[in-house]
């Protein structure tokens, strides 16, 4: 059935049609069942029979009827809301859990609550290249131009190609850095296997299993990747659950560590969280190593175990370990620390006056979450500053060993770097909330002086870019340059933010401005021809004739049998020359007329 066209006149109203329609539709079947038990009392029928013998079959009607009446009105609003997101999130949620009950007859309804919950990582669908059946989950394969490939779990985006990458593989790699000699490791929960490459990059034995209560034998650490918490059927593991994980576990020096995807994650839930996580773990160390992603790593023992710093050294020197650290952004030990949030005793105060809630209650408040995160209290969405401690944190755990006492101070010196710049990169994002951008953007440029490759500053960049670019795919060419303006005061040498930005200037029509901003993109990054290819564009474009032939000549001269190449240099010369020939007529007859 096509889908209907509507005016834009927002989803409130849109909802309200849909609500009216659904409750008239109740209410006629209402009438039409009151009608036929009196008349059926009348006749002598027991009205206790009547009731059980045909309500269950006028519901079953009902409900199709709203579905069949209301159901395009909202799949319309789900559709209206995806491009709109910054509405009142009591429309939103309304819509939720009225498509629980009226489910949107094209689909789009779920799918949208899963890509305005996941809006930092989502991407536009196209058509899978490849599906594969994970027991009751669906996992698909797509081709993006801005992810390159990325995987969906159940249509949610779990792992993207070349987007959100030092985050995504910080995470499995945290429990390593926890028991650098680990030789084996456990993967559990049904997104185990999206974060199983790093490890294995690293040289580690590694098994995976689709719940936590799976596999045989014992291992040096173990890792849960859990569905975020908003999705309906997701679980977190219970104490019995946990206490069979930990005997798999060497109890001396391994670990057990959870991701909790923070989206949707109400402080109320975390605390909950993290309670239950206690009561099998007495000690555990927190993580954050993006704005939604936290390692909890739990300790069997009482005192969380300490790291030598050599033991630490040591994995970087291996090729395989290095390789992995190095693809999540990582090329020294301090660096990995940026991400290093504190024991359980620094963190847990910040959570102490919130209210511990369950799944249920946590589900209920989700799509007010998605929409518009109340400031405070128990239903706040869990943001990467909540639980950083005031002061520095204890780094006691992390000893000297047999190293070098110099290299030691430069590491615990550059720990304390790494750990301010975090701290400032998280209050940008705190400012990034609050509407103010410009103080934002100051923020995260002085943390990206000190440490660019934070993971969660990394995850800002890619961000900006990927908004810059859907801006430039809609004609918002001011909007892109804004963007891309930004991440270069982020990061000043990004040649491809460079790049990104000559593009939306040079679609705005300014086309001097693009061919300087071309120049610096050629400068820094020479052997790129892309950058080379925009700049001659620009150039003759904008009727620097000489600045485009002499880059165009420096290609033909790399590509002598590019016919292309050839060609537009001919054109070129023919604008040049006719252009020339202009403006000696103009002379001509200027001085003709004098």
């Amino acid at each position: 059935m096509p889908f209907p066209v509507y005016d834009y006149a927002g989803p409130t109203l849109l909802a309200k049609t849909a609500g009216w329609t659904a409750f008239i539709v109740l209410l006629a079947v209402a009438v039409f069942l009151a009608a036929m038990c009196v008349r059926s009392v009348r006749r002598g029928v027991r009205l206790f029979r009547f009731s059980w013998l045909h309500f269950s079959a006028l519901a079953v009607i009902a409900y199709a009827a709203a579905w069949f009446c209301a159901g395009h009105e909202l799949d319309h609003m789900w559709w209206y809301l995806r491009g709109n997101v910054k509405r009142a999130y009591r429309t939103y949620r309304a819509l939720t859990w009225t498509s629980a009950f009226l489910p949107p007859r094209v689909g789009t309804g779920r799918d949208t609550f899963v890509h305005i919950a996941t809006r930092d990582s989502g991407f536009s669908k196209g058509r899978p290249y490849k599906t594969e059946k994970l027991g009751s989950h669906v996992k698909d394969f797509f081709l993006d131009e801005d992810y390159g490939v990325v995987v969906t779990f159940d249509g949610r985006p779990v792992l993207t190609g070349n987007k959100f990458v030092s985050t995504h593989k910080t995470i499995s790699l945290v429990p390593l850095f926890e028991v650098p000699t680990a030789k084996k490791a456990l993967l559990a929960g049904p997104e185990a296997e999206f974060y199983a490459a790093p490890l294995k990059a690293a040289g580690l034995d590694v098994e995976t299993v689709p719940t936590v209560g799976g596999g045989a034998g014992k291992v040096d650490f173990a890792l849960v990747c859990l569905e975020p918490q908003w999705v309906a059927d997701a679980e977190f593991p219970s104490i019995e659950q946990w206490k069979s994980l930990a005997e798999r576990v060497d109890r001396e020096c391994g670990v057990v560590a959870v991701h909790l995807d923070a989206r949707l994650l109400p402080a109320g839930r975390a605390k909950a969280i993290f309670e239950e996580f206690n009561a099998v773990f007495p000690s555990a160390r927190l993580w954050c190593t993006g704005k939604f992603d936290w390692v909890y790593v739990g300790f069997s023992t009482p005192e969380p175990p300490v790291v030598s710093f050599p033991a630490l050294l040591g994995l970087l020197e291996r090729d395989d370990a290095f390789g992995a650290f190095l693809e999540a952004g990582v090329s020294c030990v301090g660096d990995f620390l940026a991400s290093y949030v504190g024991s359980m005793e620094e963190v847990m105060p910040a959570l102490n006056k919130v209210r511990a809630m369950g799944r249920m209650e946590s589900l209920r408040v989700a799509p007010e979450l998605a929409f518009e995160p109340p400031p405070s209290g128990d239903h706040a969405q869990l943001k990467p500053g909540d639980l950083l401690p005031i002061s520095s944190t204890d780094m006691g755990w992390l000893v000297r060993g047999s190293s070098d006492e110099e290299v030691y101070s430069s590491f615990t010196g550059r720990v304390a770097d790494v750990q301010w710049a975090r701290r400032v990169a998280v209050a940008g994002l705190a400012s990034a909330d609050s509407g103010k951008s410009d103080e934002a953007v100051e923020k995260w440029s002085q943390a990206a002086q000190v440490n660019e490759f934070d993971p969660l500053l990394k995850s800002v960049v890619d961000s900006l870019d990927l908004e810059g670019r859907r801006r430039i795919r809609v004609g918002d060419n001011n909007g892109a340059m804004r963007c891309f303006e930004n991440r270069i005061l982020i990061e000043p040498e990004n040649v491809a933010a460079i790049h990104n930005f000559g593009l939306s200037v040079k679609r705005g029509g300014r086309m001097e401005l693009a061919e300087q901003v071309f120049l610096k993109a050629v400068a820094m990054d020479p052997d790129n021809e892309e950058h080379r290819l925009e700049l001659i564009e620009c150039a003759s474009a904008a009727g620097d004739n000489d600045v485009a032939l002499s880059h165009l000549d420096l290609l033909i001269k790399r590509h002598p049998d590019d016919v292309a190449l050839k060609q537009r240099r001919a054109k070129i010369l023919v604008h040049t020359y006719v252009k020339e020939a202009d403006k000696r007529k103009q002379e001509q007859e200027q001085e003709e007329s004098k």
